[in-house]
């Protein structure tokens, strides 16, 4: 997804790294958020699925195009 965004904003291919359970629990230490990080770590280094059928059936709700979504992020509205 990063790779695309960059994409749609015209920026450069962005280059990714993992945080190391040190890295993340030292900024947890100053900043609340990276703390956080832990709860949800599961959902990208393991394999997950998540159903959506229910609100798509009941609500008649879909995705979005992930990259109009981008686009309109780039362009601030």
């Amino acid at each position: 997804m990063a790779g695309r965004f960059a994409a749609v904003a015209g920026a450069p291919e962005p280059r990714l790294a993992v945080m190391s359970d040190r890295e993340l629990t030292l900024l947890g230490l100053t900043d609340p958020f990276y703390a956080e990080l832990f709860e949800t770590y599961h959902m990208s280094h393991e394999a997950f699925t998540v159903d959506d059928s229910a609100i798509r059936d009941t609500l008649g709700l879909k995705a979005s195009d992930l990259d109009e979504v981008f686009a309109q992020v780039v362009r601030g509205g």
